[in-house]
Parts: structure tokens; sequence; C-alpha cells
């Protein structure tokens, strides 16, 4: 490292510097030193690394510009400058090596293989047919184009290798009555709902559909709920995660705490896939932990975790830390507000799941003299209905998972995290959910031992 450890202080002068001087050196300093720390970890991220060189180069180095025309001390400006130079040539030095370090962690599969056939021309491309047959199987909603993409191939030749593996992109065999018969039942248990999640729902059931023909047969069963439900596109910040797994982000909803219930979820940043959500009658940590170590154990142990101060979240936090060790930003503390994924994904929950059910036991109250603060009235309430309401949330994730997302191509959470798997790579700890025949047949180059991990804290 040749940055030094803090930015040089001000030079001092007789009545010291005004208000603004101040506080431009404070808010230099203060960059600094959040930049430093983050290379005092032991396995930093790549993506904050990256996120501080780029604040310094673009917005602290704009700042101090001004700030030494202020100063118009010479010496002082050259120790600035070098000061944050160094820690800017530090930070992306810092990266590239991080980058590599996380790249040799990782496992590809590699669906496609190639063929020498010794004839001229390019080589014979190989796709594996179970990769192929999942990729386009009625559950999924990825397009030739964007599979041909994935693949590095041109599509013709995709929809030759198909035929040659006898696989097709069939829709249902589905007239227009029995589709309303399913939108119908569709719209009477999630009057709320709309397109995608109606597309995510018969995807659920194996049911592929032209997404015209799901449009028409919702306009034809609720027409004027359509046109109620018409809204402005909202705009949302861009997001980035790089891989499956490489940060998930956990939070939770306290819409029912009146009640005694609270929802705790966890979300993939990366492929927005709901790796796990369970409603409890408490918002222990323990309980928090539960739910995590359940996630885990179906969709791997991710990089890194995200979280709000709240107690409940500290068990998860030293359960991350215990398992990939110390000084990585295993775990980072943030406000529930600027937790993009997982702010997103409650406000489907909300308008989905909750909202009813928050509707349902104000009535009881109202009506049926439900007193919340008797532990025995909220024990019933409990009893009877905490299953129902888990087993809603259950649908709910499964529907989320498969409903086409804008801004990704029309793909779900699951087609995103499925293409990321092979074209990102994917982490130890999700090889080895892997069945040893797929690994053989998808392992890297290196044919790296998969390392055995425990799941306990």
């Amino acid at each position: 490292m040749n940055h030094p450890p803090d930015f040089p202080p001000l030079p001092n002068i007789p009545g010291g510097w005004i208000q603004p001087i101040r506080q431009a050196h404070e808010e230099i300093q203060a960059a600094y030193a959040r930049a430093a720390a983050v290379l005092q970890q032991n396995d930093p991220d790549p993506l904050r690394l990256r996120f501080h060189a780029h604040q310094l180069r673009h917005h602290i180095v704009a700042l101090l510009d001004p700030l030494a025309v202020q100063v118009a001390r010479d010496d002082w400006l050259l120790l600035a400058a070098n000061a944050v130079g160094a820690l800017i040539a530090d930070l992306e030095n810092a990266q590239r090596i991080a980058s590599r370090r996380n790249k040799s962690q990782l496992h590809f599969f590699k669906p496609v293989q190639i063929q020498q056939t010794g004839w001229r021309g390019r080589p014979r491309k190989l796709i594996d047919r179970d990769w192929l047959a999942d990729a386009v199987s009625a559950h999924r909603n990825i397009s030739i184009r964007e599979l041909a993409r994935h693949l590095r191939m041109d599509p013709k030749t995709l929809r030759s290798r198909l035929r040659f593996h006898g696989l097709h992109q069939r829709f249902a065999d589905l007239g227009d009555q029995e589709l309303d018969v399913i939108t119908r039942h569709f719209k009477r248990d999630k009057p709320s709902s709309g397109l995608r999640y109606l597309i995510g729902h018969l995807r659920q059931q194996g049911i592929k559909i032209q997404k015209e023909r799901v449009r028409r047969s919702l306009l034809r069963v609720d027409g004027l709920g359509q046109a109620l439900r018409r809204r402005r596109t909202i705009v949302h910040r861009e997001y980035i995660s790089p891989r499956p797994n490489a940060k998930w982000h956990m939070d939770g909803h306290h819409k029912l705490i009146r009640h005694g219930i609270v929802i705790h979820a966890f979300v993939d940043g990366y492929d927005r896939m709901c790796t796990g959500i369970r409603a409890s009658n408490n918002n222990k940590s323990e309980t928090v932990l539960e739910v995590f170590l359940q996630a885990v154990q179906t969709h791997g142990v991710p990089s890194r975790v995200r979280g709000d101060r709240g107690g409940e979240n500290v068990l998860v936090s030293v359960w991350m830390i215990k398992h990939h060790g110390p000084g990585r930003g295993s775990f980072s503390w943030g406000l529930s507000t600027r937790n993009t994924p997982s702010e997103r994904f409650w406000v489907e929950v909300g308008s989905q799941v909750v909202r009813a059910w928050r509707c349902f036991l104000s009535r009881l109250e109202r009506l049926h003299k439900l007193d919340v603060d008797d532990p025995c009235h909220l024990w019933l309430i409990h009893h009877l209905f905490l299953d129902t309401i888990n087993d809603e949330l259950a649908k709910f994730a499964a529907e989320w998972n498969a409903h086409p997302m804008r801004g990704r191509g029309n793909i779900s959470p699951e087609d995103a995290r499925f293409l990321g798997r092979s074209a990102e790579g994917m982490y130890a700890d999700d090889v080895q959910r892997i069945h040893p025949d797929v690994l053989r047949r998808y392992r890297n180059a290196e044919g790296m031992l998969i390392p055995s991990v425990h799941l306990t804290c």
C-alpha cells in the first residue's frame, strides 16, 4: 500500500479557516478514511473497491480542485493530491487482485463442448441435451434469441440442435375458454395481481401460453380491473450484483405486527430470486437465523448478506462472519429504505398477500371483539391462521420466482439464476448441491475438488 494512512490536515493559519473550507476538508477526509478502511479488509468485495475508487476519482477530486484554490498552499496541495492519487491506485490494484481471487473460487458449468471434426470451417458445438431440455421446458421463458446469446451461437444453429435432440418450445394446447377459467380462478384468489403474476402462475402449473393470449384472457375476464391498474412506469435506480449468491438482502415486514406477526425474507440481489420467506409470531434473531439456514439448505451459502441494524439480524451476521471469516464484509449494515431489491419485493408481498390479511384481522377486531392486547387472543390468531399465511407466502414466492421481469428480457428470477450459474459462475457452496453426475459433465477444465461445508452456527 502506497497511500498515507490519513488525509493531510489543513495547514495552521491565524484565526483558522472559514466554515466552507473546513466542511470541504472534512468531507474529503471522511471519504478518504472510508476508502482506506475497505483496503484493510482481508477479502474485500471488488464492487466496493470499485465504488470507492469511483467516488474518489469523480467526486472527491472535483471537490479538491476548488479547495486547493482557497487554501493556496502548493506544499499542502502536493501532499493532498499524492494521497488521493495513491489511494485511488491502491484501490484499483486491490480490485484487480480481489476480482482474480474471486474468479478463482468460482466454478463454471460448460453446457457447450467443442468438437474438432477435422473438416474445414469452425469446430462443431455440442450442447448437453439435459441442460438444453431444462432451458426450453414449460416452466421457463427464455427465448431462442436470449438462449443463443447466452451460448454464443447463432439462433439458427441453436434451432437445429433443438431439432436434433427432439426438443421444442411448444405452447400448451389450451383453448380460450379453458384459459379464461384458469384466469378467472386466479383473479378470484388474487384480485390485485396482473399479467406478469398470471404468467408466473401458469408457468408454475407447467402451462406455457403466449403472452398476448394471456393478455387477451385478462381483458376478457377483468377488463375493468386492467384499466384501473394502469400506472405510469416508475424509474428505479440501477442495482448491480455480479452473480447468483453474491449478495442476499434480508429484511422484515411489520405490517401485521399489531397482531403479533412478522414476515422475514431473503432476496438475491443478482436475479431477484426470493430464497426464503416466512411469517412468525416473533421477531427474535433465532427465528431469522432459522429462516436463513433453511434458505441456505435450498439455495447455497451467499458470499455476502445485507440487512439493517435491527437486533433480529445479529445471529445471521455472526453466522456469516464465522462461516466466511472476519474482515471481508460478509455482512453489511444499512438503512432498509436503501435496500433496493428487498424494498421492491415487500411492495409485492404487501399487495399480493399482506393487505388482505390485514383487512381480515382488522375486521375481527372491529366486528368480532378480537383484543390485540390479550395474549390468549393473539395465540389463537397464530394457531388458526399462521400456517395459512405461510402457505400463501410460499405460493406467492413461487409465482414471484416465475414471473417475467421488466428490463431483463422478460425472463423470470428462476431463469436469470439458471443462466447466471453458467455465465457468471457458482460459488463452491452452490456446487455441493449439484448431483455428482452433473458436476462431472459440467465441471471446469481444472477439475477442482469441492470442499465440504457444514451448515452449523
